[in-house]
């Protein structure tokens, strides 16, 4: 049972720990925004789960930009062997961080990434069905 303890003194006896000890604190990797409002710029730490969004985190793993530059690329920064150090330790990836290093090829792929490029699939079959039969641009009101 949760917080019952056996105190050797006391054999057969069992007693309720007035103060029980606080669980171990869960880590996690995860995004943090640090950027404006029309100026998105994520860093990229491992943290306590319970910690407040403004708090500094335990480590800076990397930093994400996600906006695109003049080449069309989206620019990330991480220092992968701290990331898989972190992880080994128990430390979970946030969506976000699963989602992007999935597509990375860091992490395995997120099963939503998946999801969101059949649909992404669909839709654009489904267009380009309609486009080739000449339909959907001829109703009006």
């Amino acid at each position: 049972m949760r917080g019952w303890r056996t105190i050797p003194a006391l054999k057969g006896y069992r007693v309720a720990l007035m103060y029980p000890k606080k669980p171990a604190p869960q880590l996690t990797v995860s995004m943090v925004h640090e950027g404006c409002t029309n100026r998105p710029f994520f860093t990229i730490q491992a943290r306590n789960h319970l910690q407040a969004a403004n708090d500094p985190g335990l480590e800076q793993l990397g930093s994400w930009d996600p906006l695109v530059n003049t080449h069309g690329e989206q620019l990330v920064g991480v220092d992968i062997g701290r990331l898989m150090h972190w992880m080994a330790h128990g430390a979970r990836p946030s969506l976000g961080v699963a989602r992007l290093f999935g597509l990375a090829g860091v992490l395995p792929i997120h099963p939503s990434s998946e999801l969101e490029a059949l649909r992404l699939g669909r839709r654009l079959s489904a267009a380009a069905s309609v486009k080739a039969t000449g339909g959907g641009a001829a109703g009006g009101r």
